[in-house]
């Protein structure tokens, strides 16, 4: 399945942000705990 056009123009940042609060939900952690271990684990963010 393709992605609508407004997915593909999203900044760094805003990837790294989708991230972060993916996390904060899954794990009921705070923004500033979650931005910590997308920092530390790029690649290991799948795994959560």
């Amino acid at each position: 399945m393709e992605k609508p056009s407004w997915q593909q123009r999203r900044s760094p940042e805003e990837t790294f942000d989708d991230k972060v609060r993916q996390l904060m939900y899954k794990r009921k952690i705070t923004y500033q705990e979650a931005s910590e271990l997308v920092k530390k684990g790029q690649r290991s963010i799948m795994e959560f």
